[in-house]
């Protein structure tokens, strides 16, 4: 760091607070960048026996009280290795941390009010970093889950959606968040995760399992959670992300990928930031199996917008972020009729808006934080009738016509308390507001609300960590529900031990309960007196860490669940002519996921297997296996140019389907075939702040796989799984321009 740099700290740390000369005042750097660290916890007991504790700033500050001397001082920050020292008079100290870097440890916050490193957690968490997204040159939730083998990613190509599935179940039990907040858009017992942009995202966290107690509702599979960047910068800077690519041989205007994203970084003042950004990605047509004007990849565009603004003084920090996404699908119907041929024609057109306010109050061993949230999603479906001889016509028959709307308005208050060195617990109180309202809404407008206490606390005991959880809620529509969790924690060295049990549960959604379509083929109702879903989840785990030059983490994992009344379509009970939603099965779930890590400061090597087996209880069927592994390599060759390739290998993998026909309901099993999807790529450094990447996806061409039982939308026995192999090349530009009007590479 420059000299004239230090001066300036100091000068600002003299005039830092009026009560300079009663107080000890620490800044705190990164080692590595020179930087200022914030975010540091900083633990200190003086010669008395007084024991507090303060959190940095942004810019690296922190005041102490005044103590009586020697002060024993312990800085702690999940990404960097934990300072001890001793100060032995009243001043001003400066203190460099050095990062955890070559250690195969990430960061994690989920569940938790502050970070915490993957090691400490009693809880696994699954991190996808950012350095793992840049890798796989991800655009959306959808395309980084690849790397996830624990996660089977399904295709719809009538929708244009694709869905995840956790622990053999999916839709509505698998809870995405961004920064904390639910992000709506479960019209009906599906999740898109195609439409989550992966534009300012830092890290992804997974979670296997229930997590009601911190999350509530909707996450009895899992949590994935998407954290965005913080830059934490005095400098202004422009980014620039375009990404152009091949859907296997096409490629134009029309054709093809466009991934077009611009951001900007803008330090306000020391206190106050703005993050802000918009993105623009369209697809073309693609046709694998279908023939006509009916195509198996139909033509979408999406448009984002994002605005993140932070503010931070001593130990206050609020949190503004907004976040805004516009989809637009074209469903080309086929050619009836020879004399007069017409075609049905239908466009999707999906908004969804998310605002978050978080304020959060570092006071001594207390953090307090409350959060206010308010999504809006709606689906707008219009069907028209395509005559060829004109403009297209909008339809007038039942169903063809349709927006769903849904908003949701949580708050939520939480308190964090270390009551000791050993010791921790975070208390919160929950409100949710969701109503759902469209012409396919029997009452045309539903109300949902829930009311939750929950409380998590964890007990460091030297020889073992327990972490204790438990959340009461109360439905306005379901009554109450008790949901507690256990995890235990063991530390033997290099080895940790990881064992737990957790209680989901799942409440309907208000369209499962109101559903009202119908149409010339269809006449499906929801059903009001659905039974919420309910789980029980146990894992055991363990973790081989080792290794300074040549670094390895190995880990086993195993686990068994069970859900109970889980929701499906079914036959109505009293009229075999119509389709309603019912509490009908029972799903068992067990399996195991061996990992092994291996990096270098030059390489790293990742491989994933996982095995599951899923039984339908009700039918006492035979259980269903799936294989999946995943294997990354990355290597740098020089500070100019690095090289990556992601595979993920699928066995047979059966899927169980709720069949309807004749007005009899039977589970039946579709086994998808054993497929390889393979992507390569290639990053060279031009400058500091301008990187290319060139490489190619599905080096195999695999599109469809056959599916013998089964099927999607009568697709002919066949799944579709991707667009064909493709090219692809992405460019980013940063620019930062510093305080004194002097343009500066990254």
């Amino acid at each position: 760091m420059k000299a004239h740099t230090h001066i300036k700290n100091l000068i600002f740390a003299l005039l830092f607070s009026n009560a300079f000369f009663a107080q000890d005042l620490l800044q705190v750097y990164n080692s590595k960048t020179d930087l200022p660290l914030g975010d540091v916890v900083v633990a200190y007991l003086d010669h008395s026996g007084k024991q507090e504790m303060a959190i940095t700033s942004k810019n690296g500050y922190c005041q102490l009280l005044s103590m009586t001397y020697p002060v024993q001082v312990s800085l702690q920050h999940p990404a960097f290795k934990t300072l001890n020292d001793t100060l032995f008079e009243k001043g001003t100290y400066v203190f460099k941390l050095s990062p955890l870097q070559g250690e195969l440890d990430e960061v994690v916050i989920s569940g938790y009010l502050s970070e915490k490193r993957v090691s400490d957690a009693p809880r696994e968490v699954i991190v996808i970093s950012s350095e793992v997204i840049a890798n796989t040159q991800a655009r959306n939730l959808q395309e980084i889950m690849r790397v996830a083998p624990n996660l089977n990613v399904r295709a719809d190509g009538t929708t244009g959606g694709s869905f995840a599935e956790l622990l053999g179940i999916g839709g509505n039990n698998i809870k995405v968040l961004l920064d904390g907040v639910p992000l709506a858009g479960r019209t009906g017992q599906e999740f898109d995760i195609s439409q989550v942009s992966l534009q300012n995202i830092e890290r992804i966290e997974i979670i296997e399992g229930p997590m009601a107690v911190e999350y509530g509702s909707n996450a009895m599979a899992g949590v994935i959670h998407l954290i965005s960047k913080k830059e934490k910068s005095d400098q202004a800077m422009i980014s620039l992300d375009l990404s152009e690519e091949t859907m296997h041989s096409e490629y134009s205007t029309t054709e093809g990928i466009h991934d077009h994203k611009m951001s900007a970084y803008l330090p306000i003042s020391k206190n106050l930031q703005w993050d802000l950004g918009l993105g623009r990605r369209q697809w073309g047509d693609k046709q694998v199996i279908s023939t006509g004007r009916l195509m198996d990849w139909d033509p979408r565009s999406q448009h984002m917008a994002f605005s993140n603004i932070s503010f931070q003084k001593e130990r206050l920090s609020i949190l503004l972020n907004t976040s805004f996404l516009q989809d637009q699908l074209e469903n080309d119907g086929a050619v009836t009729g020879v004399i007069n041929p017409q075609a049905q024609d239908d466009e999707y057109l999906t908004k969804r808006f998310v605002n978050a306010l978080t304020a959060k109050y570092a006071l001594n061993k207390d953090v307090f934080q409350f959060r206010t949230s308010f999504n809006t999603y709606s689906r707008q479906k219009n069907t028209y009738i395509n005559n060829f001889t004109g403009e297209p016509l909008l339809a007038i028959f039942d169903g063809a016509q349709d927006t769903s709307r849904i908003d949701a308005l949580e708050l939520r208050a939480t308190w964090m308390r270390q009551i000791s060195d050993k010791v921790q617990s975070t208390s919160g109180v929950e409100w949710r507001n969701e109503e759902a309202g469209g012409g396919r809404i029997a009452e045309g407008e539903a109300l949902d609300r829930e009311f939750s206490l929950f409380n998590a606390s964890e007990f460091d005991l030297n020889f073992l960590t327990i972490r204790t959880g438990l959340r009461w809620s109360h439905s306005n529509r379901s009554g109450d529900a008790l949901l507690p969790s256990l995890h235990l924690k063991k530390n033997l060295g290099k080895v940790t031990l990881r064992t737990g049990y957790a209680k989901g549960y799942r409440l309907p959604s208000l369209r499962e309960l109101f559903f009202d379509f119908n149409d010339q083929n269809h006449r499906i109702l929801g059903n009001p007196n659905l039974e919420p879903e309910s789980s029980d989840y146990l894992f055991a785990s363990a973790t081989y860490r080792t290794g300074d030059e040549l670094r390895s983490e190995s880990s086993v994992r195993l686990y068994y669940s069970e859900f109970r009344d889980l929701i499906d379509f079914a036959s109505s009970p009293t009229d075999p002519t119509i389709i309603t939603l019912l509490n009908t099965e029972s799903l068992k779930s067990k399996g195991i996921k061996i990992g092994q890590r291996l990096s270098t400061d030059k390489w790293d090597a990742m491989a994933q297997f996982n095995f599951i087996s899923t039984q339908f209880a009700a039918e006492q069927n035979d259980w269903n296996n799936n294989v999946a592994t995943s294997i990354s390599l990355s290597y740098r060759f020089s500070d100019k140019l690095s090289a990556s390739s992601n595979a993920l290998i699928k066995g047979k993998n059966a899927q169980l389907i709720n069949d309807i026909t004749a007005g009899e309901d039977a589970v039946l099993v579709s086994i998808v075939d054993p497929y390889t999807l393979i992507d390569a790529n290639v990053t060279y450094s031009i400058k500091k702040n301008l990187h290319i990447t060139a490489g190619l996806r599905n080096l195999l061409n695999e599109q469809t796989v056959d599916a013998t039982g089964g099927g999607v939308h009568g697709m002919e026995q066949k799944e579709l799984i991707h667009y064909g192999r493709s090219a692809f090349l992405n460019i980013k530009w940063n620019f930062k321009i510093n305080p004194h009007n002097k343009n500066e590479e990254l």
